[in-house]
């Protein structure tokens, strides 16, 4: 794939920085690094760089470093430009409105001076140049870009110990006017930090290799969700060393949940896969019921689901029976092996506790037909045999390949945890 940059024969300015970021061969995703890599997209304006701040935020309590891109207005409320702030609070204007339709802008780089107005902008720290290049009205200072982003990117990995999460505001048409930035960009991706960054929503040809690498999870931002992705983006941060844990079908397998729990707006299940369900794989906390008289479990009789259902095995027939043992209790569910559908005991499957302004439901089979064992977790839930009061809503279609039909109510983290152990 031809480059912007190759297209218009941009050199480097500093051929040190250059070795040190590599060269944007516009192949980006050959050998990117371990940890995730999230691309946020969406129109101008729509709360990307919000989203972002809002998680760098949130990881207070981890190493983060990067680059937000924030805008600025005038006394009237009017937009100026665009400024780079540092996650040690540095900021430089790299992007200034033209002020004059017609007149070019020159800035002035050792004076940081800007347009024939003569307003005044932050100095840039190198020798006097001309600013040509622009993004709709808006001016695009290079130097800035080269000379203040870039050196923050690469020297998030020069540290001894990787920060917990890298944030790139954002991979953009005025970002690549620079030459020595998708190469920084492109090194932070083959580390092995966790990365957050914002890209154009167009498909221009260099932002391509970044949203179609098999790596990148590309995320849409709309009104709509922006405020939901919050605490389902800090999960997948959080606990992504344990999605790499999982083998590549497993792996697959979450991709496709994850995109598909997002296009139906199931934001508190989204969470709880990676929260959740990814753990209760790893850490084998998943156990099939295939025989009543299974003696490999460990349970006592007391708590034993297979003494309960042993009593019900008429109705067990033409079902597959899972238990789980969750981060504070232990959870049934089974599946309609003819339509592929889910009952669990947990609040969230049945709409109820912390839950219960979610609609539930409705069982495969009635409630009253086979009664898991008594379990109370104070997390996801209870049992089926609690009282249930929400209600129920609509069914719920879910079969072994990780896909289901479209329907309200959200997907337990214990239905996800069987769609991904049965993935190996």
């Amino acid at each position: 794939m031809t480059t912007k940059l190759q297209e218009t024969g941009v050199n480097s300015a500093s051929e040190s920085l250059n070795r040190r970021c590599g060269d944007y061969s516009g192949n980006t995703t050959s050998s990117w690094g371990q940890g995730a890599k999230i691309l946020l997209t969406g129109p101008p304006g729509i709360g990307k760089s919000t989203l972002m701040s809002w998680i760098v935020e949130s990881m207070s309590c981890h190493q983060v470093r990067g680059v937000l891109c924030l805008e600025k207005r005038d006394g009237a409320n009017r937009r100026e430009g665009f400024s780079a702030v540092l996650s040690d609070g540095r900021h430089e204007m790299f992007m200034t409105k033209q002020k004059n339709p017609g007149e070019p802008n020159i800035t002035n780089t050792a004076t940081g001076k800007t347009g024939s107005n003569g307003t005044t902008e932050a100095a840039c720290p190198v020798s006097s140049a001309v600013t040509t290049h622009r993004v709709g009205s808006y001016i695009v200072n290079v130097d800035i870009i080269d000379t203040f982003i870039v050196p923050e990117l690469v020297g998030c990995l020069t540290n001894p110990y990787l920060p917990g999460l890298v944030y790139i505001d954002e991979i953009g048409r005025a970002q690549s006017h620079s030459s020595l930035f998708f190469p920084a960009v492109r090194r932070v991706l083959e580390s092995d930090c966790n990365v957050l960054a914002t890209i154009v929503q167009k498909n221009i040809d260099w932002s391509m290799p970044f949203k179609c690498s098999p790596k990148s999870w590309l995320v849409e931002v709309t009104v709509e969700n922006r405020e939901e992705l919050r605490p389902v983006l800090l999960a997948m941060i959080n606990n992504f060393s344990s999605f790499e844990k999982l083998s590549v079908s497993q792996q697959q397998c979450v991709r496709r949940l994850f995109f598909r729990l997002l296009e139906e707006k199931q934001f508190v299940s989204a969470k709880k896969l990676f929260g959740n369900a990814i753990s209760y794989v790893v850490d084998s906390r998943i156990q099939q019921i295939s025989d009543a008289n299974d003696s490999s479990t460990s349970q006592t009789p007391s708590t034993s689901a297979f003494l309960i259902l042993a009593e019900h095995e008429k109705a067990m027939i033409g079902y597959d029976w899972f238990c789980i043992t969750g981060k504070t209790g232990r959870h049934q569910l089974h599946r309609d092996r003819r339509t592929g559908r889910f009952t669990c005991d947990c609040d969230l499957s049945l709409g109820r506790g912390a839950f219960s302004h979610l609609p539930a439901r409705p069982p495969v089979m009635p409630v009253s037909a086979v009664q898991p064992p008594h379990v109370k977790d104070g997390g996801e839930g209870e049992t089926v045999g609690s009282k249930n009061t929400s209600g129920n809503s609509s069914s719920s279609s879910s079969g072994r390949d990780g896909s289901w039909s479209a329907r309200r109510g959200q997907t337990c983290s214990h239905e996800l945890c069987v769609l991904i152990f049965e993935a190996s």
